[in-house]
C-alpha cells in the first residue's frame, strides 16, 4: 500500500469518526488504537518522509557533482589541446 493511500484512509477514518462522535455526542474512541500507537505512526511516518528526503538530497548532490566533474575533465582537455597547439605553432 502506498504511503498516499495511507495518509488518505486515515484522514478518512478520522473524519468519518469525528463526524460520527460529534452526532453521538460520544468521546472520540477509535478501535483498538492508543495514543502511543498513534504517535509511533506518526513518528514512523516522520522518519519514512526524513529518509526520502536525505536520499533525494544525496542522490542530487551525487549528480552534482558528477557534472561538475564531467566540466572539469573536459575543460582540462579542451586547456590540454590548446596548449599543444601552441606548443606545435612556436616550434
Amino acid at each position: 500500500m502506498s504511503i498516499l493511500t495511507t495518509i488518505t484512509n486515515r484522514l478518512t477514518n478520522y473524519t468519518t469518526n469525528f463526524q460520527n462522535n460529534k452526532l453521538n455526542h460520544q468521546p472520540n474512541i477509535d478501535e483498538g488504537t492508543t495514543v502511543t500507537e498513534n504517535a509511533y505512526g506518526l513518528f514512523d511516518l516522520f522518519l519514512y518522509y526524513l529518509m526520502n528526503l536525505i536520499l533525494f538530497m544525496v542522490l542530487f548532490i551525487d549528480l552534482i557533482v558528477e557534472f561538475i566533474k564531467n566540466c572539469v575533465h573536459n575543460y582540462n582537455i579542451v586547456a590540454c589541446s590548446f596548449k599543444h597547439k601552441l606548443y606545435n605553432n612556436i616550434n
